[in-house]
């Protein structure tokens, strides 16, 4: 039985479909069940089908960009930034946080958390 499925509860005897849940022991999760998504008795536990990273790697989408480039294996790059590319304005010192407008002190005007600007200096 997967999530999704039409059944006849058990308990409650409607139809209904199975919904999946965790299962937890006070804050930490350790498993998953479903259940009747009409009154949430419980249908019987449920494990996750595991990923096949082969059959992701093939999957039909990756293929069909495979072949908008000439048949090329692809790469994703890996973007990495540094401190120096870290301009954002929430990280200035000139940066005011107030709850209805954050401003900039430096040039006196109102700016995103994630705005950038060249006159930026690092707060400390």
């Amino acid at each position: 039985m997967e999530p999704g499925d039409k059944v006849i509860c058990p308990e409650c005897g409607e139809e209904s479909f199975a919904r999946q849940q965790p299962v937890l022991d006070g804050w930490t999760k350790t498993g998953d069940m479903l259940v009747c998504s009409l009154y949430g008795h419980k249908l019987c536990d449920y494990e996750p089908p595991k990923i096949d990273e082969a059959a992701v790697k093939s999957n039909a989408k990756t293929a069909a960009l495979s072949d908008l480039f000439g048949g090329v294996e692809v790469e994703i790059p890996v973007i990495t930034v540094t401190d120096d590319e870290r301009i954002f304005c929430r990280d200035c010192r000139s940066f005011i946080v107030h709850p209805f407008m954050s401003r900039c002190t430096l040039h006196d005007k109102q700016v995103n958390p994630m705005d950038d600007c060249q006159d930026f200096h690092k707060n400390d």
